[in-house]
């Protein structure tokens, strides 16, 4: 998904600890523009404009960090490393098959949602589809 990529993008270029760092650097910018709207009134509202621009950069840096973060710690990826292997709805080998995952495929794992299952992981693959697939069939970044 678009903003998949893009969070990633955000990750793979600053990281975690860039993305808050540039939080807090432009979040010190915008109180800097405040502070200078206090002691020159005749260039009030640039300093004031200025000062908002700031403060929405460091909040979305902010937020983009935190985010980040919380991918990291939720999703690992993964590699297919037998031929096939389908991919069922439930974790059950009885339930529906939703795709068959390929030895090579690049695989997005939910590890939240795998611990409630033992022997299975909950994967999205790169053409976007969800499902559970046999631990064994894995391995892991």
């Amino acid at each position: 998904l678009p903003w998949e990529a893009f969070f990633e993008s955000l990750n793979n270029s600053f990281g975690v600890r860039g993305l808050f760092m540039l939080g807090l650097f432009f979040l010190n910018v915008a109180a800097a523009f405040l502070i200078a709207s206090w002691f020159y009134k005749h260039r009030s509202s640039f300093f004031k404009h200025s000062a908002t621009a700031f403060l929405v950069l460091s909040i979305f840096f902010l937020f983009s960090g935190g985010y980040v973060d919380y991918l990291n710690d939720r999703f690992g990826t993964g590699v297919m490393v037998e031929d096939r292997t389908q991919v069922y709805e439930n974790p059950d080998p009885e339930s529906v098959t939703v795709s068959t995952a390929f030895e090579g495929y690049r695989l997005q794992i939910d590890h939240h949602k795998s611990s409630e299952t033992e022997g299975w992981h909950y994967i999205r693959l790169e053409n976007g589809l969800y499902g559970w697939i046999n631990t064994e069939t894995i391995r892991f970044f």
